[in-house]
C-alpha cells in the first residue's frame, strides 16, 4: 500500500487567509486584563429568559422562516427609539440594519468599499478587530496622530494633502470617537466639527464605530459624527454586546437605505438571528434604563479600582489615560521598554494584557499596553495591578514617560 501523508493545507489557503491578522491565543491567568469581556456577574439571566419566553409564545412560528436582511423590525425600532431618547436624533428604522455583532458590520464595510490596495485612514492606534476585518480586503493603512481629544484634525489635513500630491484618494477614515479603543479618548465637540468640515470639503466617507458610547461614567454624551454630517457621508456602527452580553453577537449599522442595500450584498449568512434579535429587543424594551444603571455603576467602580491601583503601584514608573467611559486604560511606559517581550514574564506571574503594537499596523506603541477593567471584580483588579507592577518594575529605566 502507498505511504499516506497528511494533506498539506498550505497549498490551498486563500490569499486573504494568508495575509489576515490572526487572533492572539488566549492565555488563562489569574488576572486577565487583556480581553474586554463584559462583566459576567451582571448577565440578566432571569429577565432575559422571561422576555425570551414571552417573545416565543407570541412570535415563535415566525422563527421557522429565514430572516431577511432588513426584517428585524423589533431590534431596528429599538435602536431607533434608543437613539432618539439618548441622543435626540431621529433615525428611521429603514436606515438601520441588524448584524451578527459589530464585527460583521466592519467586514461589510470592508467588502462594500475596499478593493485591494485602497487607502484607509485610521487613528494612530486602532482596535485589532478592525484591522483584522479590513485586512481581508488588503488595504493600505495611513495613520493620523491623536491626543486626549481624539484625532488631531490639523494633522489629518496634512495627511490628506500629502496623499493628494501622491495622486491617492483615500476610501474612508475610520474612527472610534467615543472612548477610543485602546486609548480611551473622547473626541471633543470642536474636533468632531472640524473633522466633519474636512471630510465634507474633501468628499471623504467617515466610518464611525460607536461600540462604547453607551458606557459613560462622567459627563454627557457628545454629538455623534453621524448627527453632525450635512451630506450623509457617515456610516455608523454600534453593538448590543456592551449593554447585554458579547455572546449575543448582535450589532447594527446606520446608513442611507441605498447604501445598506449595497452593503447587504456581502451579508451571505442567511440573515442575522431572528431569535436573538427579537429576544434582545423584547428584553431591552422593558429593561434598558435599569440595565444601563446597573452596568454603569459596576464599571465605574471597576475603573476607579484600577486607576487607584495604578496610582498606588506605578506612580513615577508609568503614565496612563483617565477614561471617562468605555472599558480600557492605556498605559505608557518609558521608551525602550518592550511590552511584547515582557508578556511572557507577566504570564508566568499570572497576569496578562495586550501590548501596544497589537493596535498599530506600523508596529508603534512598543512601550505601551492596554488594560481592560471590565472582566474582573475590584479586589481582583487591585491584586492584579500589584502583580503587574512588580513585573514592570523589573525593567529599566524606571523614570516615568510623558503623560499618556
Amino acid at each position: 500500500m502507498p505511504t499516506s501523508h497528511a494533506f498539506d493545507y498550505d497549498t490551498v489557503y486563500s490569499r486573504k487567509v494568508r495575509i489576515g491578522i490572526p487572533r492572539s491565543p488566549r492565555v488563562v491567568v489569574a488576572y486577565d486584563f487583556a480581553v474586554g469581556h463584559p462583566d459576567a456577574s451582571t448577565f440578566p439571566s432571569q429577565a432575559l429568559g422571561d422576555a425570551t419566553t414571552r417573545m416565543l409564545l407570541r412570535e415563535g412560528p415566525d422563527l421557522a422562516l429565514y430572516p431577511g436582511d432588513m426584517s428585524h423590525d423589533a431590534a431596528r425600532h429599538l435602536v431607533s427609539d434608543k437613539l432618539k431618547l439618548h441622543e435626540g436624533i431621529d433615525i428611521p428604522p429603514n436606515r438601520i440594519m441588524i448584524t451578527n455583532g459589530s464585527t460583521q458590520g466592519l467586514l461589510m464595510v470592508a467588502e462594500a468599499f475596499l478593493n485591494p490596495g485602497d487607502t484607509v485612514i485610521i487613528e494612530e492606534y486602532c482596535y485589532p478587530g478592525t484591522l483584522r476585518a479590513f485586512s481581508y480586503c488588503e488595504p493600505h493603512y495611513v495613520t493620523v496622530p491623536t491626543d486626549h481629544e481624539g484625532i488631531i484634525v490639523t494633522e489629518l489635513a496634512h495627511v490628506l494633502d500629502r496623499l493628494t500630491t501622491q495622486g491617492v484618494t483615500p476610501k474612508f477614515i475610520y474612527t472610534i470617537a467615543n472612548f477610543q479603543n485602546p486609548t480611551g479618548s473622547v473626541m471633543s465637540v470642536a474636533r468632531r466639527q472640524a473633522l466633519m468640515r474636512v471630510a465634507e470639503d474633501r468628499r471623504l466617507l467617515v466610518i464611525e464605530d460607536d461600540a462604547y458610547g453607551d458606557l459613560i461614567y462622567e459627563g454627557e454624551p457628545v454629538t455623534s459624527l453621524y448627527a453632525l454630517s450635512h451630506t450623509q457621508n457617515v456610516v455608523r456602527l454600534g453593538t448590543f454586546s456592551k449593554i447585554v452580553a458579547a455572546g449575543v453577537r448582535l450589532g447594527w449599522i446606520i446608513a442611507p437605505e441605498p447604501v445598506l442595500a449595497k452593503m447587504a450584498v456581502s451579508k451571505i449568512d442567511g440573515g442575522t438571528s431572528a431569535f436573538t434579535s427579537r429576544a434582545v429587543a423584547e428584553y431591552l424594551q422593558a429593561h434598558l434604563d435599569d440595565r444601563m444603571d446597573t452596568l454603569l455603576g459596576v464599571y465605574r467602580a471597576k475603573r476607579d479600582a484600577m486607576l487607584e491601583a495604578l496610582e498606588e503601584h506605578l506612580d513615577g514608573v508609568a503614565t496612563w489615560s483617565q477614561p471617562k467611559g468605555g472599558l480600557f486604560i492605556w498605559v505608557r511606559l518609558p521608551e525602550g521598554v518592550d511590552t511584547t517581550k515582557l508578556l511572557e514574564t507577566a504570564h508566568a506571574a499570572g497576569v496578562t494584557y495586550l501590548p501596544g503594537t497589537n493596535f498599530s499596523p506600523e508596529g508603534k506603541g512598543a512601550n505601551c499596553l492596554r488594560l481592560s477593567f471590565a472582566y474582573l471584580g475590584p479586589e481582583k483588579i487591585r491584586e492584579g495591578i500589584a502583580v503587574l507592577a512588580r513585573v514592570l518594575k523589573t525593567v529599566q529605566p524606571l523614570k516615568a514617560p510623558l503623560p499618556a
